[in-house]
């Protein structure tokens, strides 16, 4: 009976309650998350530009390392078209110059 009287057993039945109650009336959005995709073409070029600068392709652990790398590189570009970051001046320019360079 002593555990009745928690505030951690308090604060989770009140979470617990206003998520229901959100559930219910809509307030919670069960939108679908976004879904990365790259094509097997972007990793052939990732292979291909290793090959090229070191003479030999990636062993294991390189390939997994350059794989999460252009998850990362994916994930923020998703995330900042998804902040409309891409129609700033500032981020214009900035690709403006990425673009200058290759």
């Amino acid at each position: 009976m002593k555990w009745l009287r928690a505030p951690a057993l308090h604060m989770a039945l009140i979470g617990a309650v206003l998520f229901a109650g959100a559930l219910f009336w809509g307030g919670v959005s069960a939108t679908e998350r976004a879904r990365i995709v790259i094509h097997a073409s972007r990793l052939d070029i990732v292979r291909q530009t290793f090959l090229q600068d070191y003479g030999r392709p990636p062993e294991r652990e390189e390939w997994a390392g350059l794989v999460d790398a252009l998850v990362d590189q994916e994930v923020l570009y998703q995330y900042a078209l998804r902040l409309r970051m891409h129609e700033e001046p500032a981020a214009q320019r900035r690709l403006a110059q990425i673009a200058a360079w290759r």
